[in-house]
């Protein structure tokens, strides 16, 4: 596995942002330099990868949807960022390839909430996660780096492109498993500790409520639940 092809897009992709977009960063003196760890953040659009990775002084190896893998050209760019598959639905196969990459010492992210998700349906907004990522962290006893991203769901809005938004990451203190810490337990103060992360967020930047996440179809102007 090559990092070369991660290091070129990380940075191809944090300049094209740059000149659509206003980031304000804080917290990547948690991300650990070296070893297995996991990147969990929120999911509030499509863009987060590319956001919430490039700025990170390590490779990150992120999951993409299946379908993206379908197409040659795109296939080919993802698997050279040391990208890899997942299904919609549970799938075996990427929990094993997360375990592989993780046992190699490298810095995987998960979106824990599998799906985008914002107001009451999202962990911010109070709702459950599902348990397979903190579950994954417990069972092979890796840090998890908490992460929250706000403002990206705004690039929905095609107007937004020209604006220059603001986009806002906090990258939290690394989760380690406490003695006899059971995998609810750790799960419990991950989310804890998004929550705090989120309303530090708010209190520091002085956001508002347009600043907070949106589902896509609510930022097209589109009638539609949260996904």
């Amino acid at each position: 596995m090559s990092d070369q092809g991660y290091r070129c897009s990380a940075w191809f992709t944090n300049t094209l942002l740059k000149a659509f977009t206003r980031v304000e960063l804080s917290g990547l003196e948690h991300i650990p330099p070296a070893g297995a760890a996991i990147l969990a953040g929120n999911h509030i659009s499509h863009f987060d990868p590319y956001y919430i990775g490039p700025p990170i002084p390590r490779p990150v190896d992120f999951m993409a949807m299946e379908e993206f893998f379908h197409v040659p050209v795109i296939s080919a760019w993802l698997r050279w960022a040391n990208v890899f598959p997942v299904k919609r639905s549970t799938d075996g196969l990427a929990a094993r390839e997360a375990i592989r990459r993780l046992k190699q010492g490298r810095l995987v992210s998960i979106f824990p909430e599998r799906g985008l998700r914002a107001g009451p349906t999202s962990l911010l907004g109070g709702a459950q996660m599902p348990k397979g990522t903190m579950a994954l962290a417990h069972r092979l006893e890796v840090p998890v780096v908490p992460c929250v991203i706000l403002g990206s769901d705004r690039l929905y809005q095609w107007r937004d492109w020209f604006a220059r938004i603001n986009i806002w990451i906090r990258y939290g203190e690394p989760l380690r498993l406490l003695d006899g810490e059971t995998a609810d337990e750790f799960q419990n103060r991950y989310e804890r500790a998004m929550r705090t992360l989120y309303d530090s967020m708010i209190r520091d930047y002085g956001l508002q409520e347009d600043d907070l996440p949106q589902n896509p179809q609510r930022r097209k102007g589109k009638a539609g639940s949260n996904v």
